[in-house]
C-alpha cells in the first residue's frame, strides 16, 4: 500500500497529505469532509505559477520518482481529491497517462498483495489491492483504475470507483481558474492537541469551514482565505482579530519593509458568517515560505 499510497498524496502538497493537518495545537488528523485540487497546467501557463510549479518539480515531482520511481512531470495536469465522510477518499488525477505510468503503478501494487484480477463496472475495469490499519484511509483496501482516458482514478469505495468509472470520472469542483484550491469543513474537531486552547485553536473551534486558494493575479500571486463562522457576531470578532494582528505587525521595526507593504495592502472583510483575508505577494515569497 505504501507506494499507492504514496502516488496519491505525494501531488497534494505537504500540508495536505492525507489531511492529517496541525495548524498551532489544533490537531485536525480526524478531518473526514475535505476537498483539494492542484491545477499544474494553470500554473506552467501563468507568470506567478511557472516558480510554483518550479518547486513543484523540486519537492514533489522529484520526491515521488525518487519513492516509487514514477516520473509524471508535464505529464499530470490536475489532481483533485476528495472526502466527505461518506463515500470515503477520491483522487482522481488528470493528464497524460502513459503505458509506462500504467505499468510501473501495477508493478508497485503488485508488491503490496496486488488482486491481479481485473473488476468489472459495466465495460470498464479496475483494480484492488489491500490495505492493513497504517494506510488510513485505505485500510480496508484500495480500488484504483486507468480505465477512463487520461485520468488515474483511486478511491477507498468500491462503490465510489463503479460510480466515478460510469460518469467518465467526473468529480465536482470547486475555485476555477485556482492553482490551488483547499476547504475542510468543521476544521476545529479534533480540539487542542495539547489541552490547552490558544487564540488560534479557539478561532479554528468556532469554525464551520475554512478554505484557502491561491491563484494568479496579474503576475503576482493572490492569496486568499474565507472562514465560515458559526454565528455572524463571531465573524465579526475574528476580523478584528485580524485587522489588529495586522496592525501590530505593520508597526514591527524588525519587520522587513516588503512584508509590511504586503500587510498593508492585505483585505479583510466580513459578509454574514463568512471572514474573507487577501492578499497578493511575488511568487518567490510563496516559494521561500512553502520552504521554511
Amino acid at each position: 500500500m505504501k507506494y499507492l499510497k504514496t502516488l496519491g498524496v505525494l501531488l497534494l502538497l505537504p500540508f495536505t497529505a492525507n489531511a492529517d493537518i496541525n495548524i498551532e495545537g489544533v490537531d485536525m488528523g480526524n478531518l473526514s469532509d475535505w476537498y483539494v485540487h492542484v491545477d499544474f497546467e494553470y500554473m506552467r501557463k501563468t507568470d506567478s505559477g511557472k516558480k510554483l510549479y518550479a518547486w513543484m518539480q523540486q519537492e514533489v515531482f522529484n520526491e515521488l520518482k525518487e519513492e516509487a520511481g514514477i516520473d509524471v512531470d508535464r505529464d499530470l495536469n490536475q489532481v483533485i481529491a476528495r472526502s466527505d465522510g461518506n463515500d470515503g477518499v477520491i483522487v482522481v488525477m488528470n493528464g497524460t497517462v502513459r503505458q509506462e505510468h500504467k505499468d510501473q503503478i501495477m508493478a508497485l501494487a503488485a508488491t503490496q498483495n496486488l488482486d491481479l484480477a481485473p473488476r468489472k463496472a459495466g465495460r470498464r475495469e479496475y483494480y484492488w489491492m489491500e490495505g492493513d490499519d497504517s494506510d488510513e484511509p485505505f485500510e480496508d483496501g484500495a480500488y484504483f483504475s486507468f480505465d477512463v482516458k487520461d485520468k488515474f482514478i483511486l478511491t477507498s469505495s468500491e462503490d465510489t470507483m463503479k460510480e466515478l468509472l460510469g460518469n467518465g470520472g467526473r468529480i465536482a469542483t470547486k475555485g476555477k481558474n485556482t492553482m490551488l484550491m483547499f476547504s475542510a469543513k468543521n476544521p476545529g474537531v479534533g480540539g487542542a492537541s495539547d489541552g490547552n486552547v490558544e487564540w488560534d485553536s479557539n478561532i479554528m473551534q468556532n469554525t464551520e469551514e475554512a478554505m484557502l486558494s491561491i491563484a494568479d493575479d496579474g503576475g503576482k500571486v493572490r492569496l486568499k482565505a474565507e472562514l465560515v463562522a458559526t454565528e455572524a457576531e463571531m465573524a465579526d470578532s475574528l476580523a478584528s482579530i485580524v485587522r489588529g494582528l495586522i496592525s501590530l505587525q505593520v508597526f514591527n521595526d524588525e519587520l522587513e519593509p516588503e512584508l509590511a507593504d504586503v500587510l498593508k495592502s492585505t483585505t479583510v472583510g466580513v459578509k454574514d458568517r463568512t471572514l474573507s483575508i487577501g492578499l497578493s505577494v511575488d511568487s518567490d515569497t510563496v516559494v521561500e515560505a512553502m520552504g521554511d
